[in-house]
């Protein structure tokens, strides 16, 4: 085997690592489209031409893979989906998953089979339309189950009447601001029929075609915001009627011969949770999207730093990577940016085991999930901004949009710090496990140790968190919230880095090559040491550690980086991306060259 064979036979080795062995069937076509021209870096657009441009580079991914049901019909190609098109648009993300994931997917869970909503199928899937998905309103956003958008059944003409009852009521931030481009949006209101409330509901309804607007759907664009270039929306509806056949309804309920409406009587939590179907699968694509964003940031951050030379005194110019100050903290972020991707690959894993049924336990981890991975993009993209100096703000070296991007996704498909302390609440249970042990000693740790310390740090948090919901269990629900809250999201993230740290353990052992391994093996250990770190008040004050040991592990760090300053360029080859593909002036071999002509000076002074 030659030396390029060599390198591509380890970076393929690599890529099983990151991508759980599916990059070449989900994800290579995907990463090869972005080198099209359409993706190039575009200067000196406004707001509207900004947001055109995105709905023009969404309608020429579509148009080259399959069909977006089809993608609907195999997860793993949905998550990858997520994860691509952001690094080169952000806002592509956006437009992409609500159109596939939220809005069509509402299709695919529960309207298939109902001829009334073939055409808006049809128009979907072929994106004729685009597709808005309408929940969240200007009053209503974590608490969405209580929305107030109502939709009148009137069995005499078989149709429902879509009104916005109040301000307040006013469906806000989907995508309504553009009418001239033809939608079809699934709005989520409340079904009024026969004098009551039956719940919450998914309802086709056309928005606006190559005339504009229609009739009694009021629409403003939001104000606008930096980089991503969306038409977010307020919009109302007065009174706008559609035929019963656009109605989403259960499994069983349909619209009689009579015109009466047949509903189960399930009860309104149920219904919204089935209504709201296609949040489980859009966690996870959220979560893709943020930690590809942050593994494509240490991608550039790492780039530019082996090739911007700096002074170091009585030894002439070398690679700021060099200085500890530097690589430290992005050898820690690519650290957790590949641990939370082995996490979110086992929970993918799961999740696709059965999509019909997702059990209460797994869908409150694919809560934790989300919420810790979006996390530790946002840290780890704004390490990578800080580390590239004035370099890493020009949109044009992608990680400045990241920040951007992960800003809207650690709220998307709920708030972080809600959605993290909920899915603890179900994921600690009532049970009392028997204590569990202490640490072992921690002067020399293994990678295969890792996954053992983390487990045992999450455990003894699980019950001193019971132990304090116990003692004030008689308190009311907002101080026994507040009380237990930082607790809920500092056990959620231990939790992740605990089964994101097994994962990479059993991950490595497939790698064949020996120095690979040895890099990676550094990095899961690099992954569990910073968490212990984290962890260091809660374990000093339960007995866990000493206060002696935090030299010790400072010292394994340190060893980390030394071993990583050698395997790094190996570890991030393997991530996918390749400076064709971010055509990032800051990535480029002459990246000074590069940043000149980005900024339009004439050629001659650099050639």
């Amino acid at each position: 085997m030659n030396i390029m064979e060599s390198r591509e036979d380890v970076r393929g080795q690599v890529l099983d690592f990151v991508f759980d062995g599916k990059f070449e069937r989900y994800h290579a076509d995907l990463a090869k489209l972005l080198e099209d021209p359409i993706f190039n870096y575009q200067a000196g657009l406004n707001q509207s031409q900004a947001g055109h441009l995105t709905y023009e580079r969404s309608r020429f991914v579509h148009a080259r893979i399959e069909s977006p049901l089809e993608v609907l019909s195999q997860p793993y190609r949905l998550f990858a989906l997520a994860e691509w098109p952001a690094l080169m648009d952000v806002a592509a993300f956006s437009v992409l998953m609500v159109h596939y994931n939220l809005t069509l997917g509402s299709f695919f869970d529960h309207g298939l089979d109902r001829p009334g909503l073939a055409p808006h199928i049809k128009n979907l899937n072929e994106l004729q339309h685009f597709g808005p998905f309408m929940a969240t309103e200007l009053g209503y956003g974590n608490n969405v189950a209580a929305l107030r958008t109502t939709a009148e059944y009137d069995p005499a003409t078989r149709t429902f009447r879509i009104n916005t009852p109040d301000v307040l009521a006013q469906k806000y931030m989907s995508y309504s601001g553009f009418s001239d481009i033809q939608k079809t949006a699934v709005v989520m209101a409340r079904l009024k029929y026969a004098g009551k409330d039956h719940g919450v509901y998914p309802f086709a309804v056309p928005l606006c075609n190559e005339d504009g607007m229609r009739p009694g759907i009021i629409a403003s664009p939001c104000p606008e915001k930096p980089v991503q270039g969306l038409d977010n929306g307020l919009t109302w509806f007065d009174n706008v009627q559609i035929p019963a056949g656009n109605a989403l309804l259960g499994q069983g309920e349909y619209v009689g011969e009579d015109g009466q409406l047949h509903l189960k009587s399930n009860n309104s939590r149920t219904r919204f949770l089935s209504s709201m179907s296609r949040i489980v699968p859009g966690r996870l694509c959220v979560a893709s999207a943020g930690l590809g964003s942050a593994r494509a940031s240490v991608y550039l951050a790492l780039k530019y730093a082996g090739r911007r030379l700096t002074n170091f005194p009585a030894q002439g110019d070398a690679p700021i990577i060099a200085y500890r100050s530097h690589h430290g903290p992005l050898f820690r972020a690519l650290a957790n940016g590949v641990g939370m991707t082995a996490l979110l690959n086992r929970v993918k894993r799961e999740y696709v085991t059965d999509t019909s049924h997702v059990p209460t336990k797994l869908s409150a981890l694919i809560s934790v999930v989300k919420c810790a991975a979006t996390w530790e993009a946002t840290s780890i993209i704004n390490t990578c901004r800080e580390r590239c100096g004035a370099q890493g703000i020009f949109s044009v070296n992608r990680i400045a949009d990241y920040v951007s991007l992960l800003q809207g996704l650690v709220t998307a498909e709920g708030d972080n710090a809600v959605l993290m302390s909920t899915a603890i609440s179900q994921l600690l249970g009532d049970s009392s496990p028997e204590a569990p042990a202490k640490l072992k000693a921690v002067g020399h740790i293994s990678a295969g140790d890792v996954p053992v310390l983390l487990d045992l740090i999450q455990e003894h948090k699980k019950v001193a968190l019971r132990n304090k919901l116990r003692q004030d269990e008689d308190a009311d629900f907002t101080s026994l919230w507040n009380s237990a809250i930082e607790d809920a999201i500092d056990l959620g993230t231990s939790m992740a880095k605990s089964l994101g740290s097994r994962e990479m353990v059993e991950a490595c052992t497939r790698v064949r090559d020996a120095q690979t391994r040895q890099g990676l093996e550094a990095l899961i250990k690099l992954f569990g040491l910073v968490e212990i770190e984290r962890s260091a008040v809660f374990c000093i004050a339960n007995g866990l550690l000493q206060a002696a040991d935090l030299n010790a592990i400072q010292r394994q760090i340190l060893e980390c980086y030394d071993l990583l300053l050698t395997s790094y360029e190996g570890i991030i080859d393997g991530f996918g991306i390749s400076e064709e593909l971010l055509r990032a002036p800051l990535a480029a071999s002459n990246y000074a060259v590069s940043f000149t002509r980005a900024c339009g000076q004439p050629e001659y002074l650099y050639n």
